[in-house]
């Protein structure tokens, strides 16, 4: 049974000494961290275009008093 603890405390050890793909893993979230907020301003700004062009398409259709 204590072998067996070993190879398993030796195992996790191994984990966390491991540093291969953590330069990935770091890109992918700093990529993450930039799109994402990206995503959201560049959607946002659009949906208020629209909002504006069909604002100012409905105001030059209006009839002169």
């Amino acid at each position: 049974m204590s072998m067996r603890r070993a190879g398993a405390a030796r195992r996790l050890r191994g984990l966390t000494e491991d540093a291969a793909g953590q330069m990935t893993v770091e890109w992918a979230l700093v990529l993450v961290a930039i799109a994402l907020p990206m995503f959201v301003v560049i959607r946002t700004c659009l949906r208020l275009l629209v909002a504006h062009f069909q604002m100012m398409s409905g105001m030059i259709t209006l009839p002169f008093p």
